[in-house]
């Protein structure tokens, strides 16, 4: 019997040199068809793999599907990362110095998804050897992750569901999860908690602020009398 850890991989990264470099070092692999994530290290620890090298990274960028995988990540895990893989000769991906960004650049691209998920742990490496090295390290004390809870896990309906909590004043960036896993994972249940309940999860201002928010009346808009809806038709109709 092999000693080593275990570790859930996506079926679709077989095609890479990273299952085989784990295997050589000892893990135990479990294959699946994962949605979220392409590693899933421990109970709290997954891993989105971009190669730079073969355009994996700039196609993700250009078609949105970082962002999208990013959110899923960061609905399921406690700890989501990021990991870059690039050969010792491959192109630089440092941003030039400008004042401005452009999200023509991969570069400028990147920092964007960067910023808008910081809870998102972003790792670098220049081999599979490295990758599972580091996948290693990761791994190393946290609960062996459950194959079928990681497939078990889908991208749409949490990510939907991550996204409109996300925009909810007192819930943004890493408070939303810490709140959503308090209520568990339901909208229904967010909506149960109250004020001291919340606050010694997210803390006493972020909850005041979320309280504060649900506690607004909620005022319907006749577009007959909103200065703004005759421009949003007019919009539309262009």
């Amino acid at each position: 019997a092999r000693g080593g850890r275990d570790v859930v991989v996506d079926a679709r990264e077989l095609r890479a040199g990273v299952p085989r470099a784990l295997y050589e070092g000892g893990a135990r692999l479990a294959v699946e068809m994962l949605e979220v994530g392409d590693y899933v290290l421990s109970a709290t620890i997954a891993v989105e793999r971009k190669n730079v090298d073969t355009g994996d990274l700039d196609s993700s960028l250009e078609s949105g599907r970082l962002w999208a995988q990013l959110r899923a990540l960061r609905a399921h895990y406690a700890t989501p990362c990021l990991l870059l893989e690039f050969a010792a000769g491959t192109r630089a991906l440092d941003a030039r110095a400008t004042s401005t960004m452009s999200l023509k650049r991969v570069p400028d691209r990147l920092a964007k998804a960067a910023l808008e998920y910081p809870d998102v742990r972003l790792l670098w490496s220049p081999s599979a050897e490295g990758t599972a090295g580091l996948f290693r390290a990761l791994g190393d004390g946290g609960a062996s992750p459950d194959a079928a809870a990681a497939v078990a896990r889908r991208e749409g309906a949490s990510s939907r569901a991550s996204r409109f909590v996300e925009k909810i004043p007192g819930l943004e960036a890493a408070d939303a999860r810490a709140a959503a896993e308090a209520a568990g994972y339901s909208l229904a249940g967010l909506a149960r908690l109250d004020e001291a309940a919340l606050a010694l999860v997210i803390g006493a201002e972020a909850a005041r602020r979320f309280v504060a928010f649900c506690r607004e009346p909620l005022v319907v808009v006749d577009e007959n009398t909103d200065p703004v809806a005759p421009a949003r038709k007019r919009a539309r109709k262009r």
